[in-house]
């Protein structure tokens, strides 16, 4: 089963854009956009996130996005090992009508990701990704 829907591209002409048959959007060239709701976790004070395994979804980059309960910056770090995990980039979340959410575009995906809060209180957070898979 596909879906089709219309859209414009840049040169203001319709499209057709489709999913495959797993439901995935078709991107280009045999690439679709796999979604992944990560976490619903809340980070103590100085701590990390559990390591997420991105091995399954081998990915040319995508798109991290979220939610926080609070104005609290955090910091995407990236492993290739589930061991030893740099700090790639701070993500930092604004306060949108009330709303905290952060947003950030992801080079080449390795095979882990986590997430670090670095204040000395607690934050909630939601984390999704949509992969170029």
């Amino acid at each position: 089963m596909s879906v089709k829907i219309k859209a414009k591209n840049a040169n203001n002409v319709l499209q057709t854009l489709t999913c495959n048959t797993d439901g995935k959007l078709n991107v280009g060239l045999d690439k679709t956009i796999t979604h992944l709701t990560l976490l619903n976790q809340t980070i103590g004070a100085n701590s990390f996130t559990t390591a997420i395994n991105l091995t399954p979804y081998p990915s040319e980059g995508g798109h991290l996005w979220g939610n926080s309960d609070t104005h609290y910056n955090l910091i995407l770090q990236y492993s290739n090992d589930n061991i030893t995990f740099l700090n790639i980039k701070w993500l930092s979340v604004v306060n949108i009508d009330g709303d905290f959410t952060f947003n950030s575009h992801l080079e080449i995906p390795p095979k882990f990701i986590r997430f670090h809060n670095p204040k000395s209180s607690s934050v909630s957070c939601s984390f999704n990704i949509d992969l170029i898979t």
